[in-house]
């Protein structure tokens, strides 16, 4: 398993977390240090593009053997921990 911020590239199993897209903003924004203006992050002009053509492009939702997590539904139950992909997705 590799953990990736890339376009899919195949249509392997993967876990997918999406987050509220302006917390992702908001991140990435920080991530940048603030260097970069906030409206080229929401215009998708860095290396990652808009949070919606990258949510577009994985379709999570329709993607064959795709688990579909929520960063906030993780965020919210700390002491949970989801279980192994082993068992989500045998070998």
């Amino acid at each position: 398993m590799i953990k990736t911020h890339k376009y899919p590239s195949d249509t392997k199993r993967a876990i997918y977390v999406i987050r509220d897209g302006r917390a992702a903003t908001a991140s990435l924004w920080n991530f940048y240090r603030r260097r970069i203006r906030l409206e080229s992050i929401i215009e998708g002009r860095t290396s990652f593009g808009t949070w919606s053509a990258h949510v577009n492009a994985w379709n999570p939702t329709e993607r064959p053997n795709t688990l579909l997590l929520r960063y906030e539904d993780m965020e919210a139950d700390l002491p949970a921990r989801p279980a192994s992909p082993q068992r989500i997705y045998p070998p």
